[in-house]
């Protein structure tokens, strides 16, 4: 429900009436009234918002605007019906914020834009007969500029010629970066952000400004060889419009980076954009109080700051020290207007001055975790992406598909670098944060780690504390996800460093509570001596005998299934993801690949491993040679793994099975490959192989007879070293 406190979506804050007011938030949502200033005290209100709408405000600018299934009830009141009209127009021709109940028709958006493009036109002719044109072009593209083609274009706005301008395209905010407005010189075009025109519907003035920032965008790339300093379409807008710029606000909007990359139509395109979440002020991890003094006005007119709740939170927003009027808003990570439950997740408060005043600021926010019951699981992904960057934002992707929802919290830890995939702002650190449902790894995504060694155990430690600490459930699940090659896994691409079974062993002992499910969306990772090394610290495992192609798991599937059953074991985990495995690659392969992936009841690999302890010793107290030719034989009939490059991969299943049912071998040896079959059969939750039978469930790694061990092998997996004999067995068939 609503706090008693809660203001409308945008609180209007008058300093002479009241110059403090408190926003504050808490869980469930129930109401379905919203309001939204148009123009000044003009509000729009959305009562059940699927079906009758009601605008009220002074319209009269907009009367001979209206389209046609619009209808004035007075000069103040715009009525629009919603579901219940015969013709189905309505619904058609105009669309509803479900969150903030915005409605905007897209022939009224088109018409407020046409109006302020207008207005925008009208200062740009200006310009022509503006005495100090000189003085405003160097303040806000500096000194350098190209006066002949400056002159050119202002030649043209005196003369009412305006084609050469960038034509102007409507978008969700999202699509920009969340800005208001953006430029991009590839295309040519203004962007314009449709929740920014719904909300500004009753104050074209704003479009105005955001029009003329991006045309001055426009201008720069005109006018100069390299982009100017700072924020030169802001300054520009407001030395058009006859704004005088304070020398603070000068200095804070030639610091300012206004550029971002953007993805449409498959593209990345570089933008230039007004102020906007991208440049948010960024508080990080909120908890209790932290207090901003700040400065709004007639040219820095927005002020952004962006925070992050680790926890369920009782959170309060307080704007005091007003000078002059104020508007304060909470937006979620698209944009959005919210006053609804605060989880956790990335928000964004905006302080920005009402009217064009000037006034000082102070921003108090105060965010306080409450208790909640702990989720069914929690999903880690462990993602260093680098070199697989492509693969690992396609994955994301798939997660977002579904999120975090029904008892399932969804986190991640991805790394990203420079020249692999540019989509979503290319950033090139590290983050960490959950995924809700349509979440994407843009600029505004997650919390920043800085450039994290991904390769390193602490590194993976921490993301996991991090993650079990403030996404508390009864049972975790962890996806070592990247480059594996069955010793270690979780390559990081830049330090070549890598998280090895031992690694792996320690950082999964240090928790209190027990990762169950240990999963590795990675090359070659289904080794015995692999499984061996963690078995006492999780108890499922799930990997690839094979090379694991770069789409590797579906986590749309996957994700799906365990949302729809939260309650499933991490068995029933495991071998869910194993068929879903199965399912996507059944019958095809991927680009040659022969797919395998197995879930492991690690529970049973202490019996596995004496039994194949036991098999070793057996073998090598009381072997042939016509036993040991034989063995042989059975090695290299025995499926091998990873296109040639690690012939020393053996699968296990194979080759005891063979060896028990050789009645050519001596009995001891046949009866104690049997135990080990037996056992390893136990062990195997869920299998598939894309080739029905060439991958069982693991791999072991078994020489050729006569050659030496592969080198430091002790060192795999020292736990399976020290417990079995199968390391003394190498030895000695590379003499027997």
């Amino acid at each position: 429900m609503f706090d008693s406190m809660m203001p409308d979506k945008s609180n209007s804050l008058d300093a002479s009436i009241n110059p403090s007011f408190a926003y504050g938030l808490n869980l469930e949502p129930t109401s379905d009234i919203y309001h939204i200033p148009l123009k000044n005290r003009a509000f729009i209100q959305a009562e059940n918002a699927s079906k009758n709408l009601t605008f009220s405000g002074d319209f009269s600018s907009y009367s001979n605007l209206l389209p046609p299934n619009l209808s004035l009830g007075s000069a103040s009141t715009v009525s629009l019906n919603l579901g219940n009209n015969n013709s189905g127009d309505v619904a058609e021709k105009s669309s509803v914020d479900s969150l903030t109940g915005q409605v905007l028709s897209n022939e009224l958006a088109n018409a407020i834009v046409e109006l302020a493009l207008q207005s925008a036109y009208g200062y740009l002719k200006g310009l022509a007969n503006d005495a100090d044109f000189s003085n405003k072009m160097n303040l806000a593209f500096g000194n350098n500029w190209n006066g002949e083609v400056a002159s050119k274009l202002v030649q043209d706005f005196g003369g009412g010629n305006l084609t050469a301008l960038p034509g102007i395209e409507i978008l969700p905010s999202a699509a920009i970066n969340g800005a208001n407005g953006a430029f991009a010189s590839l295309t040519n075009t203004v962007y314009l952000s449709q929740e920014f025109i719904a909300q500004n519907a009753g104050n074209p003035q704003a479009i105005t400004r955001v029009i003329l920032e991006e045309i001055g965008h426009y201008i720069d790339s005109k006018v100069n060889v390299s982009d100017a300093a700072g924020e030169q379409g802001e300054i520009f807008a407001a030395t058009v419009q006859g704004k005088t710029l304070s020398a603070g606000e000068l200095l804070a909007l030639k610091a300012e980076d206004d550029t971002a990359t953007i993805t449409l139509n498959e593209k990345a395109i570089q933008i230039e954009m007004d102020s906007t979440l991208g440049s948010a002020r960024n508080i990080g991890n909120l908890s209790g109080t932290q207090t901003f003094s700040d400065f709004v006005g007639t040219a820095d007119t927005n002020d952004f700051y962006r925070f992050t709740l680790n926890n369920n939170s009782n959170f309060s927003l307080n704007l005091n020290s007003l000078s002059g009027n104020g508007i304060l808003e909470l937006l979620d990570i698209n944009g959005n207007l919210i006053q609804i439950s605060i989880n956790p997740k990335t928000y964004f408060p905006q302080v920005y001055s009402m009217s064009g005043v000037n006034t000082n600021d102070r921003l108090r926010l105060t965010a306080n975790p409450v208790a909640v019951a702990p989720a069914n699981w929690t999903f880690m992904v462990y993602m260093p992406g680098d070199d697989l960057e492509e693969f690992a934002i396609d994955d994301f992707l798939e997660m977002a598909n579904v999120g975090s929802r029904n008892n399932v919290n969804v986190v991640v830890q991805l790394d990203r670098t420079a020249g692999y995939d540019n989509r979503f702002g290319d950033w090139t650190d590290t983050r960490r944060g959950i995924i809700n449902t349509g979440s994407t790894p843009g600029l505004n995504w997650g919390t920043s780690i800085g450039e994290a060694n991904m390769g390193d155990p602490n590194t993976l430690s921490n993301f996991v504390n991090w993650a079990t600490t403030n996404y508390q459930a009864n049972n975790y699940g962890l996806i070592l996800w990247g480059h594996g090659d069955g010793r270690s896994i979780a390559y990081d691409d830049l330090t070549r460093d890598s998280i090895t079974a031992s690694e792996l062993r320690g950082v999964l002992s240090g928790f209190s509570h027990r990762i169950n499910l240990v999963g590795a969306d990675s090359c070659l990772m289904g080794m015995t001596e692999f499984a061996h090394q963690i078995r006492n610290q999780t108890s499922v495992f799930v990997g690839s005998q094979e090379l694991v192609p770069g789409t590797g798991f579906n986590y749309t599937t996957i994700l799906s299934a365990l949302t729809a059953n939260s309650t499933m074991t991490a068995a029933q985990l495991g071998t869910t993801i194993v068929n879903r495995y199965g399912q996507d690659y059944a019958d095809t392969g991927w680009n040659g690949f022969e797919e395998t992936l197995s879930a492991i009841n690690l529970g049973g690999m202490n019996n596995l491993s004496n039994a194949l302890s036991q098999f070793a010793t057996t073998f090598m107290n009381s072997s042939t040679l016509n036993d040991r030719s034989r063995l042989e034989t059975h090695r290299a009939n025995s499926s091998t793994f990873g296109d040639g490059d690690f012939p020393g991969y053996r699968d296990l299943g194979t080759l005891l099975s063979r060896v028990a049912n050789d009645i050519g071998i001596t009995a001891s040896i046949r009866t104690a490959a049997q135990t080990a079959l037996n056992a390893y059969n136990s062990a195997i939750l869920g299998n598939y192989s894309s080739i029905n039978g060439r991958g069982t469930g693991l791999s072991i790694n078994f020489q050729q007879r006569g050659n030496a061990p592969t080198a430091n092998y002790n060192n795999w997996s020292p736990s399976f070293a020290a417990d079995t004999t199968w390391d003394e067995f190498l030895s000695w068939w590379g003499t027997a």
